[in-house]
């Protein structure tokens, strides 16, 4: 993320996030070839796993989360807490799916379980999101002026406890 931020310098949240998905096509690709080709060696594996690992958790996590963030900022700390609730429950389908693909296919089943993981993601991402994101994502100032009026606004009619 902090090599991104530097690399980016002050462009929008969004053209970052479409920076860091783009990028995982290097993992996605390095996966798909040692699952066909090279899984032989364990090194193979454990290089394209750790490659996968660096670059799809910190990449994706950083900018993709802050894209999240913005628009809750009024309610950010319940948007956090289901953040990181649907996130463990993500992980959790996912260990279990990839432990019964690594008992039935080995190594080979868990390397594609992990680059179908990140094609899934880059595909959510696209359609979900990057293909027409909205107006306060571009970087538009009357957008993101209207989401923060929007947000204090949804914090002053807040009822105190």
């Amino acid at each position: 993320g902090v090599i991104l931020s530097q690399c980016c310098g002050d462009a929008p949240m969004l053209q970052r996030a479409k920076a860091c998905i783009g990028l995982q096509i290097v993992p996605l690709t390095v996966l798909t070839l040692t699952g066909i080709f090279l899984l032989k060696s364990q090194w193979s594996y454990i290089s394209s796993t750790a490659l996968a690992f660096s670059m799809s958790v910190g990449l994706v996590g950083s900018a993709v989360g802050n894209l999240y963030m913005q628009p809750t900022a009024h309610i950010a700390g319940t948007a956090a807490s289901l953040k990181q609730s649907s996130i463990w429950i993500l992980r959790s389908l996912l260990s279990a799916l990839s432990t019964q693909m690594t008992i039935r296919y080995f190594a080979q089943g868990l390397v594609f379980t992990q680059a179908s993981c990140i094609a899934t993601a880059v595909l959510i991402f696209w359609f979900g999101f990057g293909v027409a994101p909205p107006e306060w994502a571009c970087g538009d100032p009357k957008a993101k002026s209207e989401l923060a009026e929007s947000a204090s606004q949804a914090v002053a009619e807040k009822p105190s406890t």
